[in-house]
């Protein structure tokens, strides 16, 4: 029995010397620097674009196809989006709302084709975040999408003025006859926005 109790009563002081190894609240500050670690993670994983990031499809719509003419169009300050099944009156209209004096022919190296819209998008550039563009349709609605996601850094770079871009969309994907409303909806990760920032109207055939 003295021999048990003895044993006891070592195991207790020796647990007590550990124990002044260790500052008091050892548990509170470890159980703190996972929180914070965890914390960090997740601030980490919301400011980076994922996996399957990019535009979403507006409600009641779906993706249609679109090919891109030229990036080289006229520069401007302003995002806009302008639309029209004639390339020369979409030329023009993009020369009446662009910053230039240029008197040069827009897309000079694009001609008329037949069966197809002519969209003009200008969106601004973003230095440090990635973008991705897709366009969507249903009925009598065209939304060109601009995604824009989570800042990836410092920008330390001049941003040159942006310029508009000429894409083509097949008409056979929209109403044969009536009027067409083209949105320009920019999509923000960061803020978690989705807002029209400008429309254009054009009448179909």
């Amino acid at each position: 029995m003295l021999k048990e109790v003895a044993t006891t009563t070592a195991h207790h002081i020796e647990m007590g010397n550990l124990d002044r190894h260790y500052p008091p609240g050892t548990g509170i500050v470890s159980a703190l620097m996972r929180g914070g670690a965890l914390a960090l993670a997740v601030l980490i994983a919301i400011a980076c674009d994922g996996p399957g990031s990019g535009p979403s499809l507006p409600s009641g719509t779906h993706w249609i196809h679109y090919a891109l003419v030229s990036f080289a169009g006229p520069v401007s300050r302003n995002q806009g989006v302008l639309a029209t099944t004639s390339l020369s009156t979409i030329r023009a209209d993009v020369l009446g709302t662009a910053n230039t004096t240029s008197t040069g022919t827009p897309w000079a190296d694009a001609s008329q084709k037949s069966g197809v819209l002519y969209v003009a998008v200008l969106t601004y550039y973003e230095c440090t975040r990635h973008t991705e563009d897709n366009m969507a349709a249903n009925g009598p609605a065209l939304f060109y999408v601009h995604w824009i996601g989570h800042p990836s850094g410092v920008c330390n770079a001049a941003i040159a003025l942006p310029s508009y871009r000429l894409y083509e969309v097949p008409v056979d994907q929209l109403p044969r006859s009536g009027t067409v409303d083209v949105k320009l909806l920019v999509e923000d990760a960061a803020d978690n926005t989705n807002l029209v920032i400008a429309e254009a109207t054009v009448q179909l055939a």
